[in-house]
């Protein structure tokens, strides 16, 4: 409803319906899949009359997180300064698979979590790790991918079980695994979903893996 105000201004007489089967609070972008989705509505409701250009800062506004704004609007893998946003990949080298737990963990509440200062050197890594991620998402080598699936910024700080064990124990079908936004969910980023997703499931029984 906001998302759609802030281009239309007056939703009045209007009715809105949707289905949201993003999990609420797990780190995987559920606030911003709404509000794009208004965001869509009331682009088709104005026809050609709003540049696809503006969605982004206008979203931005509603949502606060760019980053996830952007994807939800472009698709694929994207980047962004805050005001502008390029899909650099359509598609990527592995397939994720989502291990995602019954508690949930709301985003303001996760960030406190997290350091004001973090070491020189942890700062270092991760500068280096994303032109690797960067890089790998343009060029789609998986080798390059797969060097830059850890992080020190903001992954250590976080309550995330779930994330430590499989880094300590791979899916064989996985070449990789992150944390999704601020968590609690995981990413396993598979080489074979199918496998990756199944031996999930029995490692994890209490949780939902998609």
């Amino acid at each position: 409803h906001s998302s759609y105000e802030a281009l239309l201004a007056d939703p009045a007489g209007k009715r809105f319906r949707f289905t949201n089967r993003i999990p609420l609070e797990r780190g995987l972008g559920s606030s911003a899949a709404a509000i794009a989705l208004g965001l869509a509505a009331a682009v088709k409701g104005l026809g050609n009359s709003v540049l696809q250009s503006r969605l982004l800062g206008l979203g931005a506004e509603l949502e606060g997180h760019a980053d996830n704004l952007a994807a939800a609007l472009l698709g694929g893998a994207t980047l962004t300064n805050g005001t502008q946003a390029w899909r650099i990949a359509d598609t990527l080298p592995f397939l994720p698979v989502l291990v995602i737990p019954q508690r949930r963990t709301a985003t303001g509440e996760s960030r406190a979590t997290l350091p004001e200062a973090v070491p020189h050197r942890d700062a270092a890594f991760n500068a280096g790790h994303a032109a690797f991620l960067g890089a790998g998402l343009a060029s789609g080598r998986a080798d390059v991918l797969t060097a830059a699936l850890e992080d020190r910024l903001h992954e250590p700080y976080r309550h995330a079980p779930i994330l430590d064990e499989l880094r300590a124990r791979l899916p064989g079908a996985a070449a990789g695994a992150t944390l999704s936004g601020s968590g609690p969910s995981v990413v396993a980023w598979a080489t074979d979903p199918d496998t990756c997703a199944a031996e999930l499931r029995a490692r994890f029984p209490a949780e939902l893996v998609l």
